[in-house]
């Protein structure tokens, strides 16, 4: 067995080396692996601007999800006396396009579209998740656009992150747990009548998810 094992250790640490600086050990990064820091979008001075937040000047920015042409990210009020908003971006370059404000002020942890220009943006609503039309991010341009959702839905649990898996078409909506493990899980909806005004989260199953889960992904099957 011991052998066995120093066979294992050998095989890993060679696994680690290759690609490696000879004299160092040390793996080189493939610069192309990376995107460089003039592709990213300092969003500082957008949730400290009360004119694109819809009032508020102090947002903490929360879900972050790729919608067609678009680029989004939720953000709440950090004392909670203005509306959360969705910040709305050109996929292309990420340029700031304008903002949906939102129906409350609930901790929108978690944004997902649908995957269906007709269909919706979903978004996390405190113990429960509402939706708006896609099509209302192009009508948002350069100002802050106030929507209602089209259908909001209950749940027993904190919707703290969600995701869509366009495969299965799936909603996935997890709740954090800090401590308690029976509290840290994702529960899955089937999307049904999405393109709709009152689609519809029939519950399918339930996996359990690490403690301090913030956020969700589903890729392929």
């Amino acid at each position: 067995m011991k052998n066995i094992c120093k066979k294992l250790i050998l095989f890993v640490m060679t696994l680690g080396l290759i690609g490696a600086d000879a004299s160092t050990g040390i793996i080189a990064a493939n610069a192309a692996t990376y995107p460089s820091t003039s592709s990213t979008y300092d969003i500082y001075d957008l949730v400290r601007s009360s004119s694109k937040s819809g009032g508020c000047s102090d947002m903490v920015p929360q879900g972050i999800t790729f919608a067609g042409d678009y680029l989004l990210i939720s953000a709440y009020c950090k004392d909670k006396t203005h509306n959360s908003v969705i910040y709305v971006f050109n996929e292309s370059d990420k340029s700031y396009y304008g903002t949906i404000k939102l129906p409350n002020s609930e901790h929108v942890g978690g944004v997902a579209y649908d995957c269906d220009k007709s269909g919706n943006i979903w978004v996390a609503n405190g113990k429960g998740v509402g939706c708006f039309k896609y099509s209302k991010l192009a009508s948002c341009k350069g100002s802050v656009l106030s929507v209602t959702y089209d259908r909001e839905v209950d749940l027993s649990y904190s919707a703290s992150t969600m995701c869509y898996d366009a495969v299965n078409n799936y909603l996935w909506i997890a709740q954090f747990s800090e401590t308690d493990s029976s509290a840290s899980f994702a529960r899955c909806y089937a999307v049904n009548n999405k393109t709709t005004s009152s689609p519809t989260l029939p519950y399918q199953f339930q996996i359990s998810t690490p403690l301090k889960t913030q956020g969700i992904s589903v890729r392929g099957n």
